[in-house]
């Protein structure tokens, strides 16, 4: 049990007396048109506000009240925060005929919040950018059966039967917020010190030497004026995605229902390096600052490329017996 004597050597957590539970009001509209007997194209708005977010905070009174031991703190869960978000999606679907099935979607939103999170924030509630707005998204699929019948049984069994599937994913960069180290209020709070953009000066520079040959450059920011800089939220951003997905399979009747199943897929199949996070911190050093620290898989999770987009090219087989 943490001691109540002094210094206090423990983090304390604590919530607003008026905390309310935070929600979100959705709506949507869409229109679908039919194109022929087997495909739709569909578009749709799609907007959310989210009202009453949780916000955590983090205190060192250590400086200002000697009751605290260095480093130890307050944990404080408040409301404050709000989000909007806005979505114009379009879908292009074919339902399967004649061996082809395919589903298209693009998706132009913009998602804007004052913090993209209700863990602990070292950010000042600025409105702007979510940490996770992505304008542009574009998502396609689509499975072939090969046709073809043939008399000859040597054809037949070298011909038929076999399918392609295809994936591509392609979207546009995730932002990244600058910031220069930490600094402590005179209440006790921790928070990022904004820098100020220099105008005229490029964001982006290129450098053959870093991670998809392109770095935020270091001498567009410089130390505030005041005590937080007039760097907007979440301005800059970092690399794009794209990525495509290859699998084909082929279908070995046995017996009635008896059947093998060889399938190879290729995730990344073009072998496109996807950069993930972006050194922001401006105290890091012109060497790290504004390079590609890891690529998007790694940043997303580091899951098996089955599940998560952005990792390196990937061949697996398999073989599957139904009965």
């Amino acid at each position: 049990a943490p001691s109540a004597s002094a210094p206090y050597d423990s983090y304390v957590f604590a919530f607003d007396p008026h905390l309310t539970l935070p929600y979100t009001l959705e709506w949507n509209v869409a229109i679908e048109q039919g194109l022929g007997t087997s495909q739709s194209l569909t578009v749709s708005y799609v907007g959310a506000a989210g009202r009453d977010l949780l916000s955590t905070r983090f205190y060192n009174p250590s400086a200002i009240n000697p009751n605290f031991s260095t480093g130890e703190g307050t944990y404080i869960v408040t409301n404050g925060a709000s989000s909007d978000y806005n979505a114009l999606e379009v879908q292009f679907q074919r339902r399967l005929a004649h061996g082809l099935q395919a589903l298209a979607s693009y998706t132009w939103s913009h998602s804007i919040d004052d913090l993209s999170s209700n863990f602990t924030s070292y950010e000042p509630p600025i409105r702007g950018n979510s940490n996770f707005d992505v304008r542009h998204n574009f998502q396609g699929a689509l499975t072939y059966e090969v046709p073809g019948t043939y008399a000859n049984g040597l054809a037949r069994a070298a011909l038929e039967h076999w399918s392609v599937d295809t994936r591509l994913a392609a979207r546009s960069a995730l932002p990244v917020d600058i910031y220069s180290g930490t600094t402590l209020l005179p209440n006790g709070m921790e928070e990022y010190i904004r820098p100020d953009v220099v105008p005229g000066v490029p964001i982006y520079v290129p450098d053959p030497t870093a991670p998809g040959g392109r770095v935020v450059n270091a001498n567009a920011f410089e130390a505030p004026a005041g005590e937080f800089g007039n760097e907007p939220r979440n301005f800059v951003r970092g690399f794009g995605l794209w990525q495509a997905d290859f699998a084909v399979q082929r279908d070995f009747p046995i017996h009635d229902r008896l059947s093998l199943k060889f399938r190879a897929e290729a995730f990344n199949l073009f072998n496109n390096a996807n950069f993930g996070t972006i050194e922001n911190n401006l105290s890091a050093g012109a060497a790290l600052f504004g390079r590609a620290t890891n690529t998007l898989n790694i940043a997303l999770g580091g899951l098996n490329p089955l599940y998560q987009l952005g990792g390196p090219r990937s061949v697996q087989f398999a073989l599957k017996l139904t009965f």
